[in-house]
């Protein structure tokens, strides 16, 4: 019989994938690492668990990553152990650096639209597209005793659309929010609040950016044309 549970499966497929070691990957975060199963009391306080590796695995660089993180005792306030929450902190840093039209990067949307992007969130969404929903907390991932308790749908902030109205005077925008509101609604995020007062800062002129993407694309329009016609002139050489 082969083991099909998820465990399993997680353990087969990171050897799968050529994976390194548990030991590699604390190195790699800046974190400890085990030349004994002792070395790791800091971190995986159980002296069962401990002995139950070193009877499976022998040495601690021959331990799954999976196994060993998901065996690490969790951090303050958290739901994972110090490796996995520096794996997870980093893959989520490359999936937002790498993608070039995160919301947030300059270019992508103008200050007032991310603004109004910036107040939604997933309480917002609920109350828009759930059944008969009045009430929902500030924080959905949250319980209400530990946040005051419920909110109206009514007062969770909305997001404006006529920001996004492709018109040359729109006469029928809103006032911003005050940045202090913005601010205070965000508190839990403080890169979110970093960005949203570099935001007010920076100036935005849709024209001149539009202006200068056309300029480049036909830059680089003309270039191929030169090189299609150098291309050109190379084959009726050879079939000279």
């Amino acid at each position: 019989a082969v083991a099909l549970d998820l465990a399993a499966i997680n353990i087969q497929r990171s050897r799968d994938h050529g994976l390194p070691g548990y030991n590699v990957y604390r190195e790699f975060c800046n974190l400890s690492t085990a030349a004994t199963f002792d070395d790791m009391e800091n971190y995986i306080k159980s002296a069962d668990v401990r002995r139950k590796l070193q009877e499976i695995y022998g040495h601690p660089d021959n331990v799954d990553v999976w196994v060993g993180g998901i065996l690490e005792d969790q951090i303050e306030d958290g739901k994972v152990g110090p490796l996995f929450q520096c794996l997870l902190v980093e893959q989520f840093r490359r999936l937002r650096d790498g993608d070039r039209f995160y919301y947030e990067n300059s270019g992508v949307f103008l200050p007032q639209q991310l603004n109004q992007i910036k107040q939604a969130n997933l309480g917002r969404i609920l109350c828009d597209n759930g059944d008969k929903m009045n009430e929902i907390t500030s924080n959905v991932f949250l319980l209400p005793k530990v946040q005051g308790g419920f909110k109206k749908c009514a007062d969770m902030p909305e997001i404006t659309l006529n920001f996004w109205q492709d018109c040359g005077s729109c006469k029928s925008l809103p006032p911003l929010l005050e940045e202090s509101e913005i601010l205070d609604y965000h508190a839990l995020n403080k890169r979110s609040t970093h960005s949203i007062k570099n935001t007010f800062k920076q100036s935005w002129d849709f024209k001149e950016t539009r202006q200068s993407r056309i300029n480049s694309l036909e830059e680089t329009i003309n270039k191929l044309q030169n090189e299609f016609e150098e291309y050109k002139k190379r084959v009726q050489n050879l079939e000279n």
